[in-house]
């Protein structure tokens, strides 16, 4: 599976990960989960549980930080 196929979790977003601005060799999705393990010293701030890196991460997770970092996204490029 590439950065851009999804799993599709049921919650909204069946089947594709959304598409726009990239980082290379990351999706957006992994930006900023990743900035809230810098964030967080790489701790759940809900129960303080390590966090795993992104390819470790449960595809229906990634797949969630996806659509919200591109939600942000969306929003800062119509405020444009």
């Amino acid at each position: 599976m590439n950065a851009d196929e999804g799993t599709g979790t049921g919650r909204g977003h069946e089947g594709t990960r959304p598409s726009g601005p990239t980082v290379p060799g990351k999706t957006l999705g992994q930006v900023a989960y990743e900035g809230y393990c810098e964030a967080s010293d790489g701790r759940s701030l809900f129960n303080g549980d390590l966090l795993p890196t992104w390819e470790r991460q449960a595809p229906a997770i990634q797949d969630a930080w996806d659509c919200a970092a591109h939600a942000v996204a969306r929003v800062v490029q119509e405020d444009r």
